[in-house]
């Protein structure tokens, strides 16, 4: 079974749509925290690098940004760890050999355009490491991966009433919220 660490962004639940995957996800954390796995709650996504401390094999992230720039994809170098840039930092370090964007299936559309025009531009060596896949789909993967550690992030920047519901029950299922 392959390493993993799973990061979760509130703002994965801005539509309502999305919002239906909050109760899986929680479920999920829930049972895997009651087992024993650590979880970390904080505000902002870029804590995720300071915190991250051992290389995985897989990095699944459930986010409404890929918290990587389109110019990254199109081959420019790693920027400075920010919200924005989180995961360029955590593929380039070497803390995930895979990258998994569960991004929300309502940003299907955008994620194929862009990340068609990354692969055939073919600057980005990284980018065959790089995985997108909607929210539903990457959820049920998480089972047959060992997810060590999970984070769990609101981005402030984001937050709206419904994803503030979202991750107040995330954090929650964390062991870390009433």
């Amino acid at each position: 079974m392959r390493s993993a660490a799973v990061s979760i962004d509130a703002d994965f639940f801005t539509r309502p749509d999305e919002q239906e995957l909050v109760g899986p996800l929680a479920t999920w954390l829930k049972n895997r925290v009651k087992a024993g796995m650590p979880a970390t709650v904080r505000e902002d996504h870029v804590d995720y690098v300071g915190l991250a401390q051992e290389p995985v094999d897989v990095t699944v992230n459930f986010d409404f940004h890929m918290d990587m720039r389109v110019e990254f994809l199109l081959g420019a170098e790693v920027a400075a760890p920010s919200d924005a840039t989180v995961f360029e930092s955590v593929v380039a370090t070497g803390l995930t050999r895979e990258y998994v964007w569960a991004h929300p299936v309502s940003r299907r559309s955008a994620v194929a355009r862009v990340y068609a025009t990354a692969i055939l531009a073919a600057r980005q060596p990284l980018l065959s490491r790089l995985h997108c896949l909607p929210g539903p789909e990457a959820l049920s993967m998480l089972d047959d991966l060992d997810v060590s550690w999970a984070f769990i992030c609101r981005s402030p920047k984001y937050a709206t009433r419904a994803t503030d519901a979202a991750f107040a029950k995330l954090k929650q299922a964390a062991g870390q919220g009433t």
